[in-house]
């Protein structure tokens, strides 16, 4: 029942950083970056979410969505079109809240989830989802895992989030 901040729709703006740098951006009817959505068609649609690294401070040329856009056009010869819906500062809450609102109005082909460790890690209620496996594992292994090479360790780690994060848990059982 949380309304988080969000784009405005249909709104543009300028924005200058650092004396030096400067950039502009769009944001379309749905509240993400960019053109408006092109019928479906025979159109292979992925939605990404994120922060503002995903969002970008940068033209919109120049964003991760659209260079992936441009990539994966290139390299398969077909007709892509990839959806920036990253908003500054959104964590795993957030990045949930805003699919909820726009899943059914756009019907991705993919969903692609991209965060900075501190916005996806460390949601609003202080949950270090990272930290709690850590120890979890610690606990029952007797060990530290600071990296996680083996399958059958991923494979808990997956579960683990699915199980215990909103947003991955989501995710895990979306078709």
């Amino acid at each position: 029942g949380v309304l988080y901040s969000d784009l405005k729709p249909n709104q543009r703006g300028h924005q200058k950083l650092l004396d030096s740098y400067e950039y502009s951006w769009s944001i379309n009817s749905l509240g993400l970056r960019g053109e408006e959505l092109i019928p479906e068609s025979e159109r292979y649609r992925v939605l990404v979410l994120g922060d503002s690294q995903t969002f970008g401070y940068v033209e919109q040329a120049k964003t991760f969505p659209t260079q992936l856009e441009k990539m994966l056009r290139e390299k398969t010869g077909k007709s892509f079109q990839v959806l920036n819906a990253a908003v500054p500062g959104y964590g795993t809450f957030e990045c949930l809240w805003k699919l909820k609102r726009i899943i059914h109005k756009i019907k991705p082909t993919l969903i692609i989830v991209t965060l900075h460790v501190n916005n996806n890690l460390i949601p609003d209620e202080g949950n270090d989802l990272v930290n709690n496996y850590q120890r979890m594992l610690e606990k029952q292994e007797g060990r530290d895992l600071t990296s996680i090479e083996d399958h059958a360790q991923k494979n808990m780690l997956r579960r683990f989030l699915a199980n215990h994060s909103h947003l991955y848990g989501v995710l895990a059982r979306w078709k």
